[in-house]
C-alpha cells in the first residue's frame, strides 16, 4: 500500500492447520511463515491460496523484501492501534503509545509525540521465553 507494508492478520499457534478468511483487493501481498519445529529440524510445508480468481504465489527470499519487513508492517499497525493511549492526563497532549502484543506474537511499543515537550518515561519490562528482533538484541 504506497509502497509501505501494512500488517493484515497474524497467528502464532501449534496447529495442524493454520489459516484465515476475507476479501482482499487485487494487488500484491507477502505472506511470512516461520515454522519452529519440536524437533528442531527443517521440515517443508504449504501455503494454499483460494480465491474466485487465479493468483500467482512466488516464494521470495527474506532478503529480497527488505529486513524492516517485519518491524515496518507493525510500524503502520500501530499507527492506526486502536490502543493508542493520549498523554493528556500528564499535560503533554498531542502524545501517544501503544504497547501490543499482536496475535502473531509480535509486540511492539509505539510512541508518537507531536506536542512541543520531551517525553521522559521509564519502563520495566519482565519478559521471560521473548527475544527482541535485530538490531534491538541486547
Amino acid at each position: 500500500k504506497d509502497g509501505k507494508y501494512t500488517h493484515i492478520e497474524g497467528f502464532q499457534r501449534a496447529d495442524k492447520e493454520v489459516w484465515t478468511a476475507g476479501f482482499l483487493e487485487p494487488g500484491e501481498y507477502y505472506v511470512y511463515c516461520k515454522t519452529c519445529w519440536r524437533d528442531g529440524k527443517s521440515h517443508q510445508f504449504s501455503l494454499g491460496v483460494y480465491g474466485p480468481d487465479d493468483v500467482e504465489v512466488v516464494e521470495y527470499p527474506k532478503e529480497k523484501i527488505g529486513k524492516d519487513f517485519i518491524a515496518e508492517s507493525h510500524l503502520n499497525e500501530a499507527r492506526e492501534s486502536k490502543k493508542l493511549i493520549e498523554y493528556g492526563y500528564y499535560g503533554v497532549p498531542n502524545c501517544f503509545r501503544a504497547l501490543e502484543l499482536t496475535d502473531d506474537g509480535f509486540g511492539y511499543l509505539y510512541y508518537k509525540n507531536d506536542s512541543d515537550k520531551d517525553l521522559d518515561e521509564e519502563l520495566e519490562f519482565k519478559l521471560n521465553g521473548w527475544k527482541f528482533m535485530k538490531p534491538y538484541i541486547g
